[in-house]
């Protein structure tokens, strides 16, 4: 009897190696997926009520350092060597990321800078054109020109840089019949491959985000019945879902593998609109919802879920939130994407506003 309990021990032993050795990154849930401490990366914020910009080290998430400015910030940006901040304001001021001294101040407006992750290139885009940028001294090497109509101008605030596929989407401003362009645009190729004229009934445009893996498009929009997170098939050239959802100040973000879709609802907090839903989770490949994170920590503390940005790590092990331009005193928010819940803030004041958030490698120097 022993014997035959040893032997059936041993046929489930090689049955489980088996199994664990077909793994491949195509499986669903790999055992290497649930394994691991978070990743160390540095968190920059941008405190547009008390006019600090913060430098956070995760996943510790204790702040390292920080400097008080003296003008009117925007929205922030890291070099992919993780060495420089860009703070855009009237200009755009450049700091070092070691211990946030001011290095020099361009003089661009309505600039918005994207990093495809490494030295390759980066992309700047303003209301009329883009440019492809050297990461290293920002300077400009090519550019793309829309030929757009004479009222007709692109949104760079939402546009998205997808870096594992070199896709790079930016929208227009609304046209005269209350439709807008989305153009797709091959980083390799430095041109337009695609573009995208949406429905008149969708309204008008908000934030955007594009997933390798399904080829499909995200965006928000808002008409006069209510704002919607729509899934788009580029592929098809045709539209999957539509969610409703309280307003479009949130934002859309991609888990590193592209199953999972993360968006928030940022609602109006200028009417007091807060969502019951802040957070969703999406499956990229049924397009359905599967899990909302509720604004509580695991400690039962209520978080004010007027989110705007959301960042995810890497390692597909944090997630980083911070408030959007219709909110105040949302502080920086962590998410544990294992246990798909709030597992704190990060806030160093009394009232603090997480205005823009940008993550990057931890400085070397």
């Amino acid at each position: 009897m022993k014997q035959k309990l040893f032997v059936l021990i041993a046929v489930f032993a090689v049955l489980a190696i088996g199994v664990f050795l077909s793994c491949d990154k195509d499986c669903p849930v790999c055992p290497e997926d649930n394994t691991g401490e978070p990743g160390n990366y540095r968190l920059y914020v941008l405190d547009t009520y008390n006019r600090f910009i913060l430098s956070i080290d995760t996943p510790a998430d204790t702040i390292v350092d920080s400097t008080r400015i003296d003008y009117l910030a925007v929205d922030l940006f890291v070099t992919p060597d993780g060495d420089r901040l860009l703070v855009r304001g009237d200009k755009f001021h450049i700091y070092n990321t070691s211990d946030l001294s001011f290095i020099e101040t361009r003089d661009q407006q309505n600039c918005i800078y994207r990093f495809d992750g490494g030295d390759n290139y980066g992309i700047m885009s303003n209301l009329e054109k883009t440019y492809f940028i050297n990461p290293s001294d920002l300077t400009p090497f090519d550019s793309i020109d829309f030929d757009l109509l004479p009222d007709e101008s692109l949104n760079p605030f939402d546009a998205y840089l997808d870096t594992t596929s070199d896709q790079y989407f930016i929208v227009t401003s609304k046209l005269p019949d209350t439709t807008y362009i989305i153009f797709q645009i091959d980083c390799r190729s430095r041109s337009v491959v695609d573009s995208i004229k949406t429905l008149r009934s969708w309204g008008g445009g908000g934030p955007i985000a594009y997933n390798w893996l399904t080829n499909d498009l995200y965006f928000m929009t808002i008409f006069y019945n209510g704002s919607y997170f729509r899934q788009y098939d580029l592929t098809g050239d045709s539209l999957i879902s539509s969610t409703y959802i309280s307003h479009i100040t949130g934002s859309i973000s991609v888990s590193p593998d592209g199953r999972q879709v993360y968006m928030t609802d940022g609602g109006d907090g200028m009417h007091w609109i807060h969502p019951s839903r802040p957070i969703w989770v999406f499956d990229a490949l049924t397009h359905q919802p599967i899990h909302w994170i509720t604004p509580y920590d695991t400690s039962g503390k209520y978080v004010d879920g007027l989110f705007g940005q959301i960042i995810l790590t890497p390692d597909n092990q944090r997630a980083y939130l911070g408030g959007n331009s219709n909110a105040t005193g949302t502080p920086v928010t962590v998410i544990d994407l294992k246990l798909n819940r709030i597992i704190g803030v990060i806030e160093p004041f009394n009232v603090s506003d997480a205005a823009s958030i940008a993550l990057g490698p931890v400085p070397e120097n």
